[in-house]
């Protein structure tokens, strides 16, 4: 039995690239693994076999994972929880990879995922780019209209 199999791995953690590509998101991938050149040949070559094109990291311990990041150079990232300490140092945002869906079905609520993780002010306000340009009130205190259920009008609404 095999413990390590690089091919399999690939397989089953690239499932939701297309995803991302079809988006239009300039990916890249952080694959976490022993740093010794033979390592990086062989996941080149299974990434190629695979037919990825993309640029890979392979970072040795989640623990230091902001150490291979720089502020501004990604929008989201798409990975696991715990790796979200590491990401909050970067103001990068975290798509938890347990949570995308599957199938047509899915797809509202995979794009309002990305929507969330891509507008959470959280970010935006301690960003190291400065944030979209947001309108403002002209007063302190607004009052909304009368709603039903969670939901906020928008009001630049068309």
């Amino acid at each position: 039995m095999r413990s390590f199999d690089l091919r399999r791995i690939a397989l089953e953690e690239l499932g939701d690239l297309p995803f991302f590509e079809e988006l239009g998101f300039d990916c890249a991938l952080f694959i976490q693994g022993p740093l010794d050149a033979g390592n990086i040949e062989r996941t080149r070559g299974v990434l190629t076999q695979m037919g990825v094109e993309h640029p890979f990291v392979i970072f040795p311990d989640p623990s230091g994972l902001a150490r291979w990041l720089r502020p501004g150079d990604f929008d989201v990232f798409f990975g696991a929880d715990f790796l979200r300490d590491q990401l909050t140092k970067l103001n990068l945002p975290l798509i938890n990879h347990r949570l995308l869906g599957v199938g047509y079905a899915a797809v509202a609520h995979n794009l309002a995922l990305v929507n969330s993780a891509l507008t959470t002010r959280l970010y935006h306000h301690f960003s190291a780019t400065p944030p979209p340009a947001v309108q403002q009130p002209a007063v302190g205190r607004a009052r909304l209209p009368a709603q039903r259920g969670p939901h906020v009008r928008r009001t630049d609404a068309r």
